[in-house]
């Protein structure tokens, strides 16, 4: 029983020396992880090879696993140890690098490593000669490399490098394992005993090494709450700095508010002026306050863009002008703030009766108009006739019923905003004449009775694609001027305000300047040989344009000049003639490219 529990005592304790060496090589691995170190990476692969050279040497492997064939467990030992040497190796030069004289002798281990590690290769071959050579020559390197580790820690412990000690110490214990296996072979001591004494060495090695990992541990640490330290120090201080600024900055801001306020007579003046723009602002707004309806410069807009769709699609659009009886009775006898409440329920009867197309506009006072797109005059006259039973069936707080009367006008092609808008106020005064609460449509007119024929041509011809040259910029800019030029003719007239078309001309000439300016751009991209005079007749179209502008300004433009300039020189002469002379040029670019 005694050599039974001897060698149960000695399996024991290796096993124990194993699950050590693992165990610190794999507290080192996770160290590695957290700290990013290169130090505790080579320690925990150091000690795990440790581990599995120790477990697959000794007798314990056998016991646990009997299965395994001796014939490769020692091939696999061999391989393993030649491992652990080279790993062992780079540990220690990594250890002593500030040591110059043991970085000397690193080309000689780098050299032993290598021989190991073809010593190893031979003896996975299974030649039984050729191992037992191998296992020979791989233990005969081992203490040669131990006391060259022993050597490099002496002269690192000389130039006062801090690890030099522990290296010592554990080059001393790969020694003592060599000696343990020297023994065993000469049969000076037995194997338990061997594998027993190889273990403790490989478990004081294990624990130096281990506790110079958890030392240099301790080190990184201390190192990164220093580091931290320092940079909440640093932060703390660029803080008390930015605060400073901060009151140097304050007391500038200080000084310069004082300067300000010296400037701010000057800024009532310029405040003044930026009224005043305001005011004109709120002069051409789109929208009616009181009753949200449109006003008169956004129905001229709407009302030019359908006349166009009329004369292009030959769709009939018409106008419904409303004027509440008797508004002036109400108040004078209740007050101007129920007044305006009649005007906002008569607004909202409106758009409660309107289609979505149609358009309520607040024309004067008491009198709304509607713009009724795609209706011809009976459906304006059956929509006016649906809004005045309506309102007539309201019954509004202290007034009580409250009618109005309504005249309907189609548009006539070839009349102008303003003759249509005659027209449809006329049969709104036929309405009130023949005793109110009614509606009455308007005669409608001869088309183009009276018209010049040149406006009849630019109102009808609708923009296509034979208009087109190809390229997106140019086509974009001239159906723009195209249109621009249709909106601002049919303005022209006595209806439209004088400073309404001013700004209207000035809208189009800024846009034709931007248009030359592009196009001959794009034809000297082009290498167009006739740019000189194209550039040459958009100055002259410029001057013209400003020429006009000017006697706008002062009150005397004529609306025969001005049609001149839109019809014949800038839409039917440039535009639809002298541009087509670059079209083909830009298709030759265009199928080539």
């Amino acid at each position: 029983m005694a050599p039974t529990s001897a060698l149960a005592l000695s399996l024991g304790f290796q096993a124990f020396m194993v699950g050590m060496l693992a165990a610190l090589g794999l507290i080192a691995t996770l160290a590695h992880r957290q700290l990013n170190d290169p130090m505790l990476k080579l320690g925990g692969l150091y000690l795990l090879s440790a581990a599995a050279t120790a477990f697959t040497f000794s007798g314990a492997t056998e016991s646990l696993f009997p299965q395994l064939s001796y014939n490769w467990l020692d091939p696999i030992s061999l391989v393993f140890g030649a491992a652990t040497l080279g790993v062992w190796s780079r540990l220690s030069h990594t250890l002593l690098r500030d040591s110059p004289g043991a970085l000397r002798l690193l080309p000689l281990k780098r050299g032993l490593v290598a021989v190991a590690y073809v010593l190893a290769g031979f003896a996975m071959v299974p030649y039984q000669p050729l191992h037992r050579l191998s296992e020979a020559l791989l233990g005969a390197l081992t203490p040669i490399l131990a006391i060259l580790s022993m050597v490099a820690a002496v002269r690192a412990r000389q130039d006062e490098t801090k690890a030099a000690l522990a290296l010592f110490v554990g080059a001393l214990a790969l020694l003592v394992c060599c000696c343990a296996l020297w023994a065993t072979g000469l049969g000076w001591i037995g194997d338990n005993l061997a594998m027993t004494v190889l273990h403790a060495a490989l478990g004081g090695q294990g624990f130096i090494v281990g506790w110079t990992i958890l030392n240099r541990m301790g080190r990184l640490r201390r190192t990164a709450e220093a580091a931290q330290a320092a940079q909440l120090a640093n932060a703390e201080w660029k803080a008390a700095e930015f605060e400073g600024m901060v009151e140097v900055r304050n007391a500038q801001l200080n000084a310069r508010l004082k300067d300000l306020e010296e400037y701010r007579r000057t800024g009532e003046a310029a405040n003044e002026a930026l009224h005043r723009v305001l005011t004109q602002l709120e002069e051409v707004s789109t929208t009616d306050t009181l009753t949200g309806a449109w006003n008169r410069r956004r129905f001229e807009e709407a009302a030019v863009a359908q006349m166009s769709l009329a004369h292009r699609r030959q769709e009939p659009v018409s106008l419904i002008l409303m004027d509440l009886d008797h508004f002036k009775r109400v108040n004078d006898t209740y007050g101007h703030t129920t007044g305006d409440e009649v005007l906002v329920g008569m607004a909202r009867i409106a758009r409660q009766n309107l289609r979505v197309s149609d358009v309520l506009v607040r024309w004067g006072g008491e009198e709304f108009l509607v713009l009724a797109p795609s209706t011809p005059q009976d459906g304006a006259l059956g929509l006016a006739e649906k809004l005045r039973l309506a309102l007539a069936a309201e019954v509004f707080p202290q007034v009580g019923q409250v009618t109005m009367s309504l005249g309907v006008a189609q548009y006539a092609l070839g009349e102008d905003l303003k003759a249509w808008v005659d027209r449809v106020d006329q049969a709104l005064y036929a309405a009130k004449d023949g005793g109110r609460n009614q509606s009455v449509e308007a005669p409608l007119p001869t088309p183009w009775a009276g018209a010049d024929e040149r406006v009849r041509v630019l109102l009808e011809e609708a923009w296509s694609p034979k208009h087109e040259c190809g390229h997106a910029l140019m086509d974009s800019q001239h159906q723009r001027l195209h249109l621009m030029a249709t909106a601002l003719l049919t303005l022209s007239s006595e209806r439209a305000s004088a400073a309404d078309v001013q700004l209207r001309l000035e809208t189009l000439v800024a846009h034709t300047a931007q248009h030359f300016h592009d196009e001959e751009a794009l034809l000297r991209d082009l290498r167009f040989p006739e740019i000189a005079s194209h550039s040459v007749l958009h100055q002259q179209l410029l001057r013209k344009a400003r020429h006009l502008q000017e006697e706008a300004a002062m009150g005397r433009l004529k609306l025969a000049d001005l049609l001149e300039f839109l019809v014949v020189e800038l839409v039917q002469g440039h535009i639809e003639h002298d541009d087509r002379d670059y079209f083909g040029l830009l298709r030759e670019r265009t199928d080539k490219g």
